[in-house]
């Protein structure tokens, strides 16, 4: 797993297995648009231009990303 920032700002959470597995977090503001990007360019086109994203404010992510921690440490 890798992360990084793109040349657009955004924080990439890339899978080492695929070149295109990722998860984007796009943030704007206060708010944070989550994407995944697809190894599949007519899945990538697509979702591209259908703007397909989930979004919320960046104390939401940080407060869910931390339950989804606890609750991988506890459980799996």
């Amino acid at each position: 797993m890798k992360i990084y920032e793109d040349d657009l700002k955004r924080i990439v959470l890339a899978d080492d297995y695929k070149e295109r597995g990722t998860l984007i977090f796009d943030v704007t503001g206060e708010r944070v648009n989550i994407y995944q990007d697809s190894e599949n360019q007519t899945v990538r086109t697509a979702f591209e231009s259908i703007d397909e994203s989930v979004e919320m404010s960046k104390n939401d992510l940080i407060k869910g990303l931390q339950e989804i921690v606890s609750i991988l440490k506890e459980r799996y």
